[in-house]
């Protein structure tokens, strides 16, 4: 016999009586093995990824809401993994976080997620922001500094270029004793401009990502 009707997440026992022509049916049966009715997860809601902001690198943080379990607990979750649109793996979690290592600072990564009950996996959530897994950049070594062609007010400094941006669109700053940040690009110089003369000034380099 199916039986219809029923409330999801409700706990149900059975009990079943036979009958014939007799007046009278038999007595009940003893009541069955609890059984609770569910239907699969709603879908989640869309992931978010996160880039540590480590020397290490190479880290996203995902993390997702549980989404309703329509009568029965939520037992697994699956983190499928986008990389640079490609689809690249998917991953259990019994979590609502994972925190996934070891990824490409070049690349940009996406995820989605799933939830499992016992009446099976709901609909894939939309995908995440696209996250790239910056890394800290090397240290830039001292600069030097020295007048130009032009003396009055500007100062040409240079450094050497690091080795490992650890990151996409590395450029570099460059700030005179302490000051506001001037964008260099990606230059291994830079000629600092609207310096008093008269004004002594040390120079700094930062690589960024």
């Amino acid at each position: 016999v199916e039986w219809t009707g029923l409330q999801n997440g409700t706990s149900y026992t059975v009990r079943v009586q036979a009958k014939n022509d007799a007046d009278q049916p038999s007595d009940w049966s003893d009541p069955s093995a609890a059984e609770t009715p569910a239907t699969k997860p709603d879908q989640p809601n869309p992931t978010t990824a996160t880039s540590s902001d480590t020397a290490a690198g190479g880290q996203i943080t995902v993390t997702w809401q549980a989404p309703n379990n329509n009568g029965d607990a939520i037992r697994q979750y699956y983190v499928t993994e986008y990389r640079d649109g490609v689809r690249t793996r998917t991953m259990p979690d019994s979590d609502l976080e994972m925190v996934i290592q070891k990824l490409s600072t070049e690349s940009a990564y996406k995820y989605t997620v799933q939830a499992e009950n016992k009446a099976g996996r709901s609909p894939v959530s939309a995908e995440s922001a696209e996250t790239v897994p910056y890394r800290t950049p090397d240290t830039v070594g001292t600069p030097t500094a020295r007048l130009g062609s032009e003396t009055s007010g500007q100062v040409d400094v240079q450094w050497n270029r690091i080795n490992d941006f650890r990151g996409k669109g590395g450029f570099y700053n460059v700030r005179a004793n302490g000051g506001t940040a001037q964008n260099a690009g990606n230059n291994a110089s830079y000629t600092h401009k609207s310096l008093n003369n008269g004004t002594p000034y040390t120079f700094q380099v930062q690589a960024c990502n």
